[in-house]
């Protein structure tokens, strides 16, 4: 590893273990079902600390993230993780579809609904906007893989989209989930059905008529159009 990199990591373990709290550890790291280590620094310090290292002047090249990004996720506290989609989104005006590789490590890499969320939504999400052309065959390998995670991630990444959410391939993968037994599968269908339904109401409201979707999908997609008189 190159020595700027080597430094630039050095002094991130160093400021966050430094103002790491085992006190609020715990509570952070049972939130998460005691899946991950944390140091203990809640979102508002953990920005601010982050902040210098985020600065367009002190953060490597964008070439650098496929070096960086692995190492903040090889290191066994949360935070680290979230500092690294912190980092890559800072590059959002830079990304190429080579990208990607790198944004399935991180939805597979240490999974669990914190980091796979933010990386669905703000980084594939942004890269699949700006290159749409990546979004049929991405979606099509994911649902291939059985890993729950990526199929959330197909779910997930038009998220924000509105209008512009291409609603024959979301009602598809739809389709081809909805049979799932897994809480998190279940849960990201009724979120994105929800969402849609701010821009396009009865297109939801039409579909969860019909699509025969598990309860918790169902509740939750309709959550914001119960209280909307049609």
């Amino acid at each position: 590893m190159e020595q700027e990199i080597r430094e630039y990591l050095k002094e991130i373990v160093g400021v966050f273990r430094e103002h790491g709290s085992p006190e609020k550890a715990k509570p952070m790291a049972r939130y998460m079902r005691d899946k991950f280590l944390f140091l203990g620094i809640n979102s508002p310090l953990r920005n601010g600390l982050s902040r210098g290292f985020l600065q367009k002047s002190s953060r490597p090249p964008f070439e650098k993230l496929e070096l960086i990004v692995p190492q903040l996720w090889n290191l066994p506290e949360r935070e680290f993780q979230y500092l690294g989609i912190a980092l890559v989104e800072k590059y959002k005006k830079e990304f190429l579809p080579d990208l990607l590789p790198l944004l399935e490590f991180m939805l597979l890499e240490k999974p669990w609904w914190d980091t796979v969320d933010m990386t669905a939504k703000k980084l594939v999400g942004h890269l699949f906007y700006v290159y749409p052309d990546l979004q049929v065959g991405s979606v099509e390998r994911w649902l291939a893989s059985g890993n729950i995670w990526l199929e959330r991630s197909a779910l997930l990444f038009q998220l924000g989209y509105r209008e512009e959410t291409d609603w024959e391939l979301l009602a598809d993968t739809i389709q081809r989930l909805k049979g799932s037994n897994e809480f998190f599968i279940q849960k990201a269908i009724g979120w994105v059905l929800r969402e849609y339904s701010r821009s396009e109401p009865e297109r939801v409201r039409n579909f969860i008529a019909t699509a025969n979707l598990a309860a918790l999908s169902e509740r939750e997609g309709l959550r914001l159009l119960e209280k909307k008189p049609r």
